[in-house]
């Protein structure tokens, strides 16, 4: 079922400071927020569908309600579109609503990923990012109406936005993905300008670190951006005569994540320890504050849905499977009935099973961002608890537990500097680094649980196959191999 927003949805001095929050209120894991061009409007992305929330806050709306997932809702300039990516076959494609009423057309279709970025000032074209001419992402046009796509670059490029007049697109060039925090290096992102007529590119930012999401000012001579110079990433604004940043917000724990600006460029929202904060950009605004929502009831609080299809996760020992299906962990029992595992707003993830049925290790982002936890089936099915037990719970993301045959240790993935391939005593003990790389896609035990083999890429986006024994040892089977294992 789809539910329409009938709605219509029609620069900045230096705000006040933001410090970091010792924890969050209301749901969490709300993502990928972005303004209507009349600033009235925060549409974000929750547990795999779209939703609207007025900018001051209140109870939320649901957009879409789909099985896909679906992510970065984007508004047309007109407001009277909206264009999203859902992952309608197993991928994300570009879709777009009509948001006076209707079905969703599709606008592209491809094995890659595609995900909007930003609409032409008419309105015209959508430009979105891909990884569809190869390894590395590159910004590419389609009419919003649908059609044939064009490539807009011809290197790295992501989070493309296009000038006030139309001219020019600004892009975020490097080979180190947005969630690598503390990065310094010759990978690093900057911000580059494109010339539309020419294809000239201009680099306009040469910090050693990450400077990420450009948004234009109304001026066209002054971009928003986030950057990583204050360690943490934060907000800033940048005059592109000068080149004289100014800082807009004064975070010390997660950072601003995909922010979004209003048409006149005097209201920003964007992502912070998995809640939504909003920002006002004229003398009055003050400091960026937390957008209160609330979550219908039906979403919010227990209810009775009947799935028959489209479990997304499988985890299979000893005669029990564990199945992720919308964001939930479910427990088929021995006598064939579902248990749930796992309730709430937070989404529940990467099951994995020890080998004898009883254990379960899975990641969850219910406290803002993933974590590792650890459930005992046993006393689920006896009836005793079905509440489970914190096993990693860094600042740091913790993703993707694998236990090793034997069931004694755990191998899983955090984001900090990169991707760290980690292992840990299954019991909460010893825990140690075995691997870091820009991005290590997956892993896998082998059998004998000897070994570990993993897919890690290089800076440029090239995939290598390894092989690794816990004890340390490390040899690269695949050097030229370029996919996921």
């Amino acid at each position: 079922m789809l539910l329409l927003l009938c709605a219509g949805l029609a620069s900045g001095r230096e705000s006040g400071s933001v410090t970091a929050r010792a924890q969050v209120s209301g749901p969490v894991g709300l993502r990928h927020p972005t303004l209507s061009p009349d600033g009235g409007t925060i549409l974000f992305a929750w547990r795999g569908d779209l939703w609207r929330v007025p900018f001051e806050g209140g109870l939320a709306a649901a957009v879409t309600r789909t099985p896909e997932d679906e992510r970065r809702p984007l508004v047309s300039r007109d407001g009277t579109t909206l264009i999203y990516a859902a992952a309608a076959e197993g991928n994300f494609d570009l879709f777009a609503l009509d948001l006076s009423g209707g079905s969703p057309r599709r606008l592209t279709w491809d094995e890659a990923d595609d995900f909007p970025c930003d609409t032409s000032p008419d309105d015209a074209l959508v430009l979105f990012q891909s990884r569809r001419a190869g390894g590395e992402v590159r910004l590419h046009e389609v009419s919003l109406h649908g059609g044939e796509v064009r490539e807009v670059t011809f290197d790295s490029a992501s989070e493309g936005r296009y000038a006030p007049d139309g001219t020019r697109i600004a892009f975020v060039h490097g080979g180190v993905g947005w969630w690598r925090k503390g990065y310094r290096g010759s990978a690093n992102n900057d911000l580059w300008l494109l010339e539309r007529a020419g294809r000239e590119t201009t680099r306009i930012t040469s910090f050693a670190g990450s400077d990420l999401w450009p948004l234009w000012l109304p001026d066209g001579r002054s971009l928003l951006c986030v950057s990583e110079e204050t360690i943490v990433a934060n907000l800033f604004r940048l005059d592109l005569e000068s080149g004289e940043r100014e800082r807009l917000t004064r975070h010390t724990g997660d950072g601003v994540r995909f922010p979004s600006i209003s048409r006149d460029g005097k209201r920003v929202v964007y992502e912070e320890s998995g809640q939504i904060l909003a920002l006002e950009l004229d003398p009055r605004g003050g400091a960026a504050r937390e957008v209160e929502i609330t979550l219908p009831e039906e979403d919010s609080t227990t209810g009775i849905d009947t799935l028959r299809a489209g479990a997304e996760e499988l985890a299979v020992a000893a005669g029990r499977v564990v199945l992720g299906l919308e964001g939930d962990l479910f427990l088929r029992r021995d006598d064939g009935a579902m248990t749930s595992l796992t309730t709430g707003p937070g989404r529940d993830r990467e099951p994995s099973l020890s080998r004898d049925g009883r254990t379960l290790f899975y990641a969850s982002d219910r406290s803002g961002n993933y974590d590792l936890y650890r459930v005992d089936l046993d006393a689920v099915i006896r009836g005793e608890t079905t509440e489970p037990r914190p096993f990693r719970t860094q600042r740091e993301d913790e993703r993707a537990p694998k236990l090793s045959p034997d069931g004694r240790m755990v191998a899983y993935l955090r984001t900090f500097n990169g991707d760290e391939l980690r292992l840990a005593d299954a019991e909460g003990g010893r825990d140690r680094l075995l691997a870091l790389g820009p991005r290590i896609e997956s892993f896998a035990w082998s059998p004998d649980g000897r070994w570990l083999a993993f897919s890690r890429a290089d800076d440029a986006g090239r995939f290598d196959l390894f092989l690794l024994a816990p004890w340390g040892r490390r040899r690269s089977t695949s050097p030229d191999i370029r996919r996921r294992i």
